[in-house]
């Protein structure tokens, strides 16, 4: 097997089958910091972009024009070419090996497989659900451990065959030998049952990390092209919670349950075996398969019932922690510890119940299986040993019988023992499929806009919340020019924030237009429009990585000369050098509790001034920053002025005296707009 990196063959194929989608999305198809994929990679980046797959083993010189551009590959023999085109005598192609070039005669005697790559008519829209089509990427993958399950089958079937065969044809005519042929035997047809078993776990090893991979890169990509709105307001939210709650209970996926479903052709096979050896003995295990599924038809309802009580309390449980945590300093300060015990004792208690009495119902599901299967087990050896007795049945032939039986009860009963969590794996896939089947944000590209020179208009905007009736912004008009600073004022819940969720396009409009540069911004991709923007929000947010790391979300290629300068730009280098590593410091999840306020507030403003963009957007930006920083900041904003368009949210006198125009609001209404000094004149009363 070759170890070739088919990364190589993405870019010779993209070119020759014209693809000319947004960068974002061949970003978000290609798995996140891989240098290396294979071809199942590639067919699945693929399969994101919008592409069907087709293939076929063919000679080259039976290689269709019409069938033109493909991939064509020998592993074997190291050919990894994107044919692009048919001549009377060659084949012109690109070597995925180092993207040169090359011509070879149709008449070249070679073999491989082609890979077409068809472009969906309608790629975003499917009539299946999100499950089936990922079953539908996996088919390929599945029949490798269900043929090792049914191989490991067939050896435990010829143990009893052996033996049986041996009693018969060796034992009476060359008895010396019997010993070391059975041992000969057995204990070929025992390794080559612990191969099947071995090379089967491997590929269900590798099918489960597979399909992990896909449904975990499937989730994080749904989400991050669902719109703010959607994720912040809507149902996604708990579902997601949940989600993640069945992952964090490695229940997202269930190994054990893959694995026994695996086995459900092994079984078939057995009963058709078992139906051919012990013809009437196949009515036990048939009898005893109608039994067990009426029981757990039974027990079903009452474990899904107790499965969801379970989930809420853990639930609760997980929420209260994750309450403590946040309020640790204040339950300190209230010297409330004592009381707060005792609410999370009672939540764990609930907890604990649920779980018990979910057991408890498991543990009698099982108990009657696996009383059912040995009831069953005793059956047929007497029902086999009387039609021994009356010469329908061999000895050997028994014993074949009770190892299928064996096999087959044994697999029902690990089946029967995974129906506890069919309910979650229920809920699992029903929560993805609502998740997957929500409209994701619009990526219309009527307009594209490279770089833009900052003017910001705002029209007549009307906004209100899904869930709210009042009106949280209402006929707000604005006009940013290039270079120009607007400061926005305003009582609290005066709808500051939500005018720049709507200049960031984290919130949708009801009614007027917001332009940048005279385009509407509701006709731009809002992922490619935000990054035309540096934004630095009221509340800083830091992810777990270094803070070098975290200055790259906003740039990805900046150096890390360019970091210092924006730390530099902002008075934060003092404190950089005193960190032990530097720009390469870790954050973790306590990050808030470990540096200030004022340190991760101008973080937040580097963030926002490394990106290298005209128009910056600041919403209270120096609200828990020192004197001295707040100086460096107020210069920053100075030099900004003629240069960048800049939107800041303050309260600050000394930031609103640096504004040329100003934006009063109150209560969702734009009270007044205007220069720097008829406004403040106005606010003082002073006005003429």
């Amino acid at each position: 097997m070759t170890s070739f990196n088919y990364i190589n063959c993405l870019k010779p194929l993209l070119r020759t089958l014209g693809w000319q989608g947004a960068s974002r999305r061949l970003f978000e198809a290609v798995p996140h910091d891989v240098t290396e994929i294979d071809l199942v990679d590639l067919k699945n980046i693929f399969v994101n972009l919008g592409y069907t797959c087709y293939s076929k083993t063919v000679k080259l010189s039976k290689l269709s024009r019409s069938f033109l551009p493909t991939l064509f590959i020998n592993e074997a023999k190291g050919v990894f070419w994107v044919i692009y085109e048919r001549t009377e005598k060659d084949f012109l192609y690109i070597d995925c090996r180092n993207g040169e070039k090359a011509a070879i005669l149709v008449t070249k005697k070679l073999k491989g497989v082609r890979y077409n790559f068809i472009k969906d008519l309608h790629p975003d829209v499917s009539l299946k659900s999100w499950v089936h089509r990922l079953f539908d990427r996996l088919t390929a993958d599945l029949w490798q451990p269900v043929f090792m399950a049914l191989l490991g089958g067939l050896g435990t079937l010829t143990v009893p065959l052996f033996v049986q065969f041996m009693y018969d044809k060796v034992m009476l005519t060359q008895s010396e030998k019997i010993v070391p042929y059975c041992v000969g035997g057995l204990g070929l047809i025992f390794l080559s049952m612990a191969l099947f078993a071995h090379i089967k776990n491997r590929y269900l090893s590798y099918l489960v990390a597979r399909l992990t991979v896909l449904v975990n890169n499937n989730i994080d990509r749904q989400l991050l092209l669902l719109s703010p709105s959607q994720v912040k307001e809507g149902s996604i939210g708990d579902h997601m919670l949940k989600l993640r709650q069945l992952d964090q209970g490695r229940l997202m996926i269930p190994a054990s349950l893959i694995g026994v479903l695996i086995e459900l052709p092994a079984i078939i096979l057995a009963m058709i075996i078992m139906a051919m050896i012990g013809q009437k003995l196949v009515i036990i295990p048939l009898l005893a398969m109608g039994l067990l599924l009426t029981l757990v038809k039974v027990y079903y309802g009452r474990l899904n019932s107790l499965t969801a009580k379970a989930v809420a309390a853990h639930k609760i449980s997980s929420n209260f922690m994750n309450e403590t945590q946040l309020n640790l300093e204040t339950l300190r300060n209230l010297a409330a510890g004592y009381v707060w015990s005792e609410r999370s004792r009672a939540h764990l208690s609930d907890a604990v119940v649920q779980d018990r009495a979910l057991s408890d119902k498991i543990a009698q599901l099982s108990t009657w299986s696996l009383s059912i299967l040995k009831g069953a087990g005793v059956f047929t050896i007497c029902w086999g040993i009387q039609q021994i007795k009356q010469g329908d049945l061999t000895v050997g032939a028994l014993m074949a019988v009770s190892v299928l039986m064996g096999q087959i009860f044994w697999s029902l009963y690990s089946l029967v023992g995974q129906v506890h969590s069919l309910p979650l794996l229920h809920e699992t896939v029903s929560k993805i499929n609502q998740l997957m089947s929500e409209s994701v944000e619009g990526m219309p590209a009527l307009q594209s806009i490279i770089k833009p020179q900052g003017h910001l208009s705002v029209d007549d905007v009307y906004c209100r919340y899904s869930e709210q009736s009042k009106m949280a912004l209402q006929g707000v008009h604005m006009e940013a020019k290039p270079g120009e600073i607007i400061a926005i004022i305003g009582q609290n819940a005066s709808g500051k924030s939500t005018f720049v969720r709507l200049l960031m396009q984290l919130q949708q409009p009801l009614s007027g237009e917001i332009k940048l540069d005279g385009v509407n911004i509701n006709t731009l991709d809002p992922m490619t429009y935000r990054k035309l923007i540096g934004y630095a929000p009221s509340v800083p947010q830091f992810f777990v990585g270094t803070i070098a790391q975290n200055m790259r979300l906003a740039q990805p290629e900046a150096t890390d000369k360019e970091i210092l300068q924006a730390f530099e730009q902002i008075g934060l280098m003092e404190e950089i050098q005193k960190l032990p590593h530097g720009i390469h410091t870790g954050l973790s999840e306590q990050y808030q509790q470990t540096y200030s306020a004022g340190f991760l507030q101008k973080l937040n403003l580097a963030r926002a001034l490394i990106r290298d963009s005209n128009i910056l957007i600041f919403d209270e930006p120096a609200g828990n920053i020192d004197f001295k920083s707040d100086a460096i900041f107020k210069n920053t904003i100075q030099n900004l002025k003629g240069k960048k368009t800049v939107i800041i949210v303050t309260h600050r006198p000394s930031i609103i005296n640096l504004a040329d125009r100003i934006l009063v609001l109150n209560q969702g209404i734009m009270r007044l707009f205007g220069p720097r000094e008829q406004i403040l004149n106005i606010l003082a009363g002073n006005a003429a």
